[in-house]
This record gives C-alpha cells, sequence and structure tokens, in this order.
C-alpha cells in the first residue's frame, strides 16, 4: 500500500485532534426553533442553555468555557443534512439533537463521519441507534424507544374493559406512524380488533370530519400518535360536540401547550409516559432554582440539561472522540435524570413508562 502523502496525514492529525487549549468549546444544539414544534425547541434551548452556565460557571471543560451554537431544523429532515453540515463547519465538540427521529435519523451519517458526538434526548424511531452509522458508538439517544412505548401503550389498551372499542390515529409522522405500527404489532390480545384505524393530516385548524368518523366507528377510547398541537385541537373539538371520548398518547400532550390547545377537553386525556423528570430526586434543585427563576422545567428541559452533563463528565479525561465514547459506552453518569448509562446500542437505561391523567390541575400519575 502507497504511504499517504504528508500533507494529508496533517490534514488528518489535525482533523481528529481536539479543539487546541484556550479556545472555547463549541456546542451544537440541533432542534425545532421554530414551525409546529418550536415548543420542545424552546425547551432543548431552556436546558442546554442552563447546562452550558452550569459548566462555565464551575470552569469549563479542561478550564476551557464552553458556548452554545443553535440551528433550527423544524423537525424536517431535508433540513437535517444541510444543519449537520453547518456544524461541521463550526467545529462543534458535540451536537445535542436532533429532536424528530427523521431529523436525527438523516444527520446521523455526517456527525459520525466528522467524529462528532450526537446525543438526542428524545428521536424515539428504534432505527436512531439500532443503525447507528458507527456500530462502536458516537450515536446516542436519552429519549425513550417508540418500540418500547409502544409496548406499555400496549398493555394499557388491553387492560381496558372488553366493552369498551378502541381506534388507533396517526399523523403521518415518523414518530407518530411508527408508533402506531408499533402499538398494533405489540397488542396480543388477538380477539379484540380494532374498530378504526386511520392516518390523518397535521395541522388542520378542524377535526370535525375525523371525529365524526370515531363517532361512527363507535370508538370508546383512541389513541394517537402524534404532538400536542393536533390531539389538543381533537380533544377540544370532540368534547365541544359531546362526544364523550378517551383519548390516549404518548409523552408530547405532557406539556402546558397541550392544555391551552385543549382547553376543557384536556381533562381525563391520559398519557403513557417515562416518569416525569420534574419528580426525580436529583432533579429537585435545579427544579427549585428553575422555579424561582419562573421557568418551567417541564418537556425536554432536563433532559437537554441531562445530556450535557454527560458529555462534560464524557470529555472530563479527554476530548477525543474515541476517548469520549469510550467513555460514554462504559461509564455511569449521574444527572437531573438520575444516574444514566448507555447499552450497546446507544440507549439510555431509564426507567419505564407510567400512565398520567390530564385534571384541572394539571397532570398527575395514574394510580
Amino acid at each position: 500500500m502507497r504511504p499517504l502523502p504528508a500533507a494529508i496525514v496533517f490534514a488528518l492529525v489535525l482533523f481528529c485532534q481536539a479543539p487546541a487549549a484556550g479556545q472555547e468549546i463549541l456546542i451544537g444544539l440541533a432542534g425545532p426553533m421554530s414551525g409546529p414544534f418550536a415548543v420542545f425547541g424552546k425547551q432543548m434551548k431552556a436546558g442546554a442553555e442552563l447546562a452550558v452556565n452550569q459548566i462555565n460557571a464551575n470552569g469549563g471543560v479542561h478550564q476551557r468555557k464552553v458556548r452554545l451554537i443553535i440551528e433550527d431544523t423544524k423537525c424536517e429532515g431535508d433540513r437535517a443534512g444541510s444543519v449537520a453540515n453547518r456544524m461541521v463547519g463550526k467545529e462543534v465538540a458535540v451536537v445535542i439533537g436532533h429532536f424528530c427521529s427523521r431529523s436525527s435519523i438523516s444527520a446521523a451519517p455526517i456527525y459520525a463521519q466528522n467524529k462528532i458526538v450526537q446525543i438526542s434526548p428524545a428521536s424515539p424511531n428504534p432505527h436512531f441507534t439500532s443503525q447507528r452509522p458507527n456500530p462502536a458508538g458516537g450515536t446516542y439517544r436519552l429519549g425513550p424507544k417508540s418500540d418500547a412505548e409502544a409496548l406499555a401503550i400496549a398493555r394499557h389498551l388491553e387492560q381496558l374493559p372488553r366493552q369498551q372499542s378502541i381506534g388507533l390515529l396517526h399523523d403521518g409522522s415518523a414518530y407518530g406512524k411508527g408508533l402506531v405500527e408499533a402499538v398494533r404489532s405489540a397488542f396480543s390480545d388477538k380477539r379484540r380488533k380494532f374498530a378504526l384505524v386511520d392516518e390523518f393530516r397535521p395541522g388542520q385548524k378542524s377535526y370535525k370530519r375525523l371525529i365524526a368518523k370515531l363517532h361512527d366507528s363507535a370508538v370508546d377510547v383512541v389513541f394517537i400518535g402524534g404532538y400536542h398541537a393536533d390531539i389538543g385541537l381533537i380533544a377540544r373539538q370532540a368534547k365541544a360536540r359531546g362526544y364523550d371520548l378517551q383519548i390516549i398518547a404518548g409523552d408530547p400532550i405532557l406539556t402546558d401547550d397541550f392544555a391551552e390547545v385543549a382547553k376543557e377537553g384536556a381533562v381525563g386525556v391520559v398519557a403513557i409516559a417515562p416518569p416525569d423528570p420534574v419528580m426525580s430526586k436529583a432533579a429537585q434543585e435545579l427544579v427549585a432554582k428553575l422555579d424561582a427563576e419562573g421557568t418551567d422545567p417541564d418537556g425536554y428541559v432536563l433532559p437537554t440539561f441531562a445530556a450535557l452533563q454527560i458529555w462534560a463528565a464524557a470529555g472530563a479525561t479527554s476530548l477525543d472522540y474515541l476517548a469520549v465514547i469510550q467513555a460514554l459506552n462504559t461509564q455511569t453518569f449521574k444527572t437531573v435524570l438520575g444516574e444514566v448509562s448507555f447499552d450497546k446500542q446507544g440507549n439510555a437505561s431509564l426507567p419505564d413508562f407510567i400512565a398520567y391523567q390530564w385534571t384541572e390541575n394539571g397532570y398527575r400519575p395514574v394510580n
């Protein structure tokens, strides 16, 4: 084999090195800062800014300040590549994100090729980690996988009284469609049939036709794979019709924005989700600080904060890419979510799912 020219070898060495001592370390945050999912981007931004401020207040990483670089993905897969390439061009050390699965999956090969660690606080599609570009590591997820979520939802549906008719809806997104398909696969009561399985177009101002279709199909309970704005509007318009429809969804509805959209229709809506990180003992000091500042710690604030905690701890010895992924692959990290480690695919070890129900005073765990 012919040796590489000296100039190429020198360039590769420079490429693989951590940033020079004394320079700021750039932290990438990629999420939906605008568009229909901007509420989640706002939560990610709040969590990342808190983490960056805390890291810098504690002396930075290797006595170097960290600075946040924010890119708006809008949760659009066709924007993911350009966002990822801009992150590469800015030489970020890590990317926290993306948020939506399609965007995260599209960006992952670019980060892997350029030796940038990617940690998403969400992105539930199993393929994000099961088919990660570098099997040795580099791509990680703090949020739950949709197949684990689907199993919890299926078990919840199976426990409903047999006289209740069940329907399934999804919004066509990678998250919503994938979750509903996984729920159907995980549903083990073969004697029970779904009264309706259908797709709807997200972002509509009226779901009256969809609600009429549910009503005509005699659906008592519907699981909806989708996001807070659409599910909130369906809940509100079903309530306005006088339709006593039990709605079940995933963790995207555990945000005050859902209640603002659903209004009186929010009461009684159930979410199957991981334990609320706000209730974690490890988060109480930070939650109290946020409350004092008037900042709401809900949604993805704490998971994003935890993602940066984990990266900073993993890079405590070295910021070299291989050293960081070796730490991520083998260590357990203390975070605001509790202790976190990652399995061989890069999925976080976090508690199982529970049921929450919206009341007039917010959502509460069931039983």
